[in-house]
């Protein structure tokens, strides 16, 4: 468990940092580089598998699995990036990735290789719209985090969030990630270096919540906020909903909520049932019981439409009031912190920091992190929270959290007033549950609506009871 814990101390005490240096917006201008820039290597004709090379194919090839795109314009992009240096993509390679994007690689005849990232039109995100910003996002936020920080990223070599351009989609151009992904490794034995990641990214502090965007002119500035409590489940289709940036933190949770509410209302629940969560592995001694289990869930559910019914959202609605009602007791009032504190109050936060995105060495040490989705500003409070691993939906065994927390304070006791203030924050435990219930990031609702009532000390109002009477329509 050694190594693990060394690696979640970097973690924390790399988030943590960022919070003592100020890295301004308006003074990125410097560093930007412009999309495309070259690097200087030797120029050569390129080599890539082209037109003529997958014409002779008779069968479709996996490589168009996702999208169709000019394959040919790709390796002339990429070359050109480096002066002309031959390279290759094959034709018969399959796109890796997830339910956002898909990507395939790009070979020098020197053996660097690049990523070809681009966007799913089938994925978790639909709307073109909100595709082209997540992507462009995405991209601003490497590129100042290359500028900015010391945690290690995929270089952006080019990218265009539209498909107007040569290659004929969306994409980002990257370099390729060093080492090996954390889940090639993952045994629940350890990780103490994510404090180092914590700390580091603390030390870009914004005026504002939202996500980067990147000018034309190089200059990088704050946004609409791309986290996906407000985009993802169709909720960028929500028309009344406020999309950022947000001045501070309790407008944020305001917008959280609200977009929590507006979701439950007229969008699908998917999977979530109030009184009948979705059956969990670890609840199972083995995987046909867990099948089972799962097999009696779909035909509940079924019956009577349970989870898009009445009875169900009227459950969840009292869910989102009560989080309102709760979380107005500890988001910092600009009143309160004043204005010159509030402005410092905002950092960078990857949404997603799982076993699959975060690249180590044979000694469990973080090489790079990779898919900044959704990535926004966040209020330091957030910085309390432990990664979920293996998945940004698990919770870390007691030992891990334990290593997070001791790299945090750390970092909190050498980090001056800024990271101080997080003492005053509320556990890290009642932020896990916040943030992934409003976010629908979650399972176990009820357990967790359940968790966050104790925590919040409702004057030993009996849960139950509470929940009971304010079921009636009427009282909502």
């Amino acid at each position: 468990m050694g190594l693990y814990i060394e690696l979640l101390k970097d973690i924390a005490g790399r988030i943590a940092a960022s919070a003592n240096t100020t890295a301004w917006i308006s003074q990125s201008a410097e560093c930007a580089k412009g999309c495309g820039a070259g690097h200087g290597l030797r120029s050569t004709r390129h080599r890539s598998s082209t037109s003529r090379d997958y014409k002779e194919h008779s069968m479709p090839l996996n490589i168009f699995r996702h999208a169709i795109f000019n394959v040919d314009a790709l390796c002339q992009l990429a070359s050109s990036l480096r002066f002309g240096r031959c390279c290759c993509c094959d034709v018969t390679q399959v796109p890796v990735g997830g339910s956002l994007y898909w990507a395939v690689f790009v070979l020098f005849d020197d053996g660097v290789e690049w990523v070809f990232r681009s966007p799913r039109y089938d994925g978790t995100i639909r709307s073109p719209e909100t595709i082209q910003k997540l992507v462009a996002s995405e991209a601003a936020t490497l590129k100042y985090i290359n500028s900015h920080l010391a945690i290690p990223v995929p270089e952006v070599y080019a990218y265009s969030c539209s498909k107007n351009n040569s290659v004929g989609v969306p994409y980002i151009l990257m370099s390729k990630a060093k080492g090996s992904p954390l889940s090639t490794k993952w045994k629940p034995r350890g990780l103490q270096k994510s404090a180092l990641s914590l700390k580091e990214k603390a030390k870009l502090r914004f005026e504002e919540i939202g996500s980067l965007f990147e000018e034309e002119d190089g200059h990088f500035r704050v946004g609409s906020c791309l986290s996906r409590g407000l985009v993802d489940f169709d909720r960028d289709s929500l028309d009344e909903l406020p999309r950022g940036p947000f001045s501070c933190e309790n407008e944020y949770v305001d917008a959280l909520i609200l977009a929590f509410l507006q979701h439950v209302e007229c969008l699908q629940l998917h999977h979530h049932c109030f009184f009948a969560p979705l059956p969990t592995r670890k609840r199972y001694d083995d995987d046909r019981e867990y099948r089972r289990a799962c097999d009696h869930w779909n035909n509940f559910v079924a019956l009577g439409s349970k989870i898009d019914g009445s009875d169900n959202r009227t459950d969840y609605m009292v869910v989102g009031h009560s989080l309102r009602a709760i979380a107005s007791k500890w988001t910092m009032k600009g009143a309160t912190a004043g204005p010159q504190d509030t402005n410092l109050e905002f950092t960078l936060h990857h949404p997603d920091l799982n076993v699959n995105n975060i690249f180590v060495d044979d000694d469990c040490r973080i090489t790079c992190i990779i898919d900044w989705a959704f990535c926004s500003s966040v209020p330091l409070s957030v910085l309390l929270m432990a990664p979920g691993l293996p998945q940004s939906r698990d919770e870390l065994e007691t030992p891990l959290i334990t290593a997070f927390e001791d790299g945090l304070s750390k970092s909190i006791s050498t980090g001056g007033t800024i990271l101080s203030k997080l003492r005053a924050f509320p556990s890290h435990r009642f932020l896990w549950l916040f943030y992934r219930l409003v976010s629908f990031d979650s399972s176990g609702d009820y357990s967790q609506f359940e968790e966050i009532w104790r925590l919040s000390d409702q004057n030993n109002l009996d849960f139950s009871t509470f929940f009971n009477h304010n079921s009636d329509p009427i009282a909502i």
